[in-house]
């Protein structure tokens, strides 16, 4: 459900000079950074793109979760909400 929430956001542009990445994989290299301690140029190694791509990748999709999809996936209860738990 995120990732179709994320195509809006993430989606190629018609722009693009070469091929571009696909949704899935530019959240598959952003999960994969940021579950590890793995360099830009590993993880690029291991998807086939370069670092520099693994950048845009991360930074692209961390975007678009924190801008668009964090308040309708994450909730932060008030103090007085809690004491009612």
């Amino acid at each position: 459900m995120a990732l179709r929430d994320l195509e809006i956001y993430l989606a190629p542009k018609d722009k693009c000079v070469r091929k571009p990445l696909g949704v899935k994989k530019q959240v598959a290299i952003t999960l994969c950074w940021l579950s590890s301690t793995t360099e830009y140029r590993t993880i690029g190694s291991l998807f086939g793109v370069e670092k520099s791509t693994v950048c845009e990748s991360v930074h692209k999709v961390c975007t678009a979760i924190n801008d668009n999809l964090l308040q309708r996936y994450v909730s932060f209860h008030l103090e007085r909400t809690l004491k009612l738990l």
